[in-house]
């Protein structure tokens, strides 16, 4: 039986405005460094769409190695605090935003925080936006939402950003049958999107849309009541195929098939699996995604005892 996942939200907008869209095409340019503050600078919107396009299925260490090559320290190279493990950030967002939380298109400066994107002109109105960040009128609403196995009598139908959180998707167990050690799998889709409604030099005049859906694999151990990120090295594979549509303006703006692969994948840290993304721009609307997710994800922690082993699979599994 199909069952649909849809992924949507609602935010209230910046300013009203006119449809514009903005077209992305792949291209390559070498990417400028701004020494000073160790932050990514995109010469233009179609420079930073073009490094989205080329870094999105990279593996984590493909994104630290890269990172590390452009001269910065980024989020994909430390352990995120909560500030910013908040966010979901899809890893090639983490790739490019330095542990300030930054990156500058033009002369425009993004900055993550409390769940805003805010941006600024110049380093004088960052420091001003960082020191009051509650007057700044010029951000972006990130948004995610985490979706986790429903029942095949529920129509998947979720609304980003809440904190609901459907725990039938993950394993608990004892890692070697050690009482005082306790882990949990967890297997879920996460749809992060950015929404911005400003005007400037390189954003130009319109509601502007970034959105991602991926499948996260990790590892989690219990601490004084609250579960927090495992640093176990662990084993996964998966085979994960379905079906994607972004549907904005009531069109259905793109749509297909995926199809993801993977040999035994060895290391600790979460494990994304990139669905689709999209960097146009929208008007008047939201996006929303409707996904069918099927196949199997095979986790396990290496030396643990072969019995807590989780081969999670299902037709579909979202």
């Amino acid at each position: 039986m199909k069952k649909l996942l849809f992924c949507f939200s609602f935010v209230a907008l910046l300013s009203s405005c006119d449809t514009k869209e903005v077209i992305i095409n792949p291209i390559q340019k070498e990417i400028e460094i701004s020494k000073n503050n160790e932050r990514l600078i995109f010469s233009n919107q179609e420079e930073f769409n073009s490094t989205l396009n080329l870094l999105k299925n990279k593996t984590v260490e493909e994104l630290q190695k890269w990172s590390k090559s452009k001269g910065i320290e980024s989020l994909i190279n430390v352990e995120l605090s909560d500030k910013y493990d908040n966010f979901n950030f899809p890893n090639v967002l983490k790739a490019i935003i330095n542990v300030n939380g930054e990156y500058q298109i033009g002369n425009s400066i993004a900055w993550y925080d409390n769940g805003f994107k805010h941006f600024a002109q110049s380093e004088e109105e960052l420091k001003y936006i960082k020191q009051n960040p509650s007057l700044n009128t010029e951000k972006a609403k990130v948004e995610s939402k985490i979706v986790t196995k429903k029942s095949d009598s529920e129509l998947q139908r979720v609304v980003l950003g809440s904190n609901t959180l459907d725990a039938r998707h993950q394993k608990t167990f004892f890692q070697n049958n050690n009482s005082g050690s306790e882990r949990k799998y967890v297997h879920e889709v996460v749809c992060y999107t950015e929404y911005h409604n400003v005007t400037d030099s390189f954003f130009g005049s319109g509601y502007s849309s970034y959105s991602s859906v991926y499948v996260r694999v990790k590892l989690e151990f219990k601490t004084r009541g609250r579960w927090k990120p495992a640093g176990e090295k662990r084993n996964i594979s998966y085979s994960l195929y379905g079906t994607y549509t972004l549907i904005t303006d009531g069109v259905n703006v793109i749509s297909g098939n995926f199809n993801q692969n993977s040999g035994r994948y060895n290391a600790s840290g979460d494990l994304q699996i990139p669905i689709q993304s999209f960097g146009q721009g929208f008007s008047h609307t939201l996006p929303m995604w409707e996904l069918e997710v099927n196949g199997s994800i095979d986790h396990s922690v290496v030396g643990d005892v072969a019995s807590n082993r989780w081969i999670n699979s299902g037709l579909p599994l979202w």
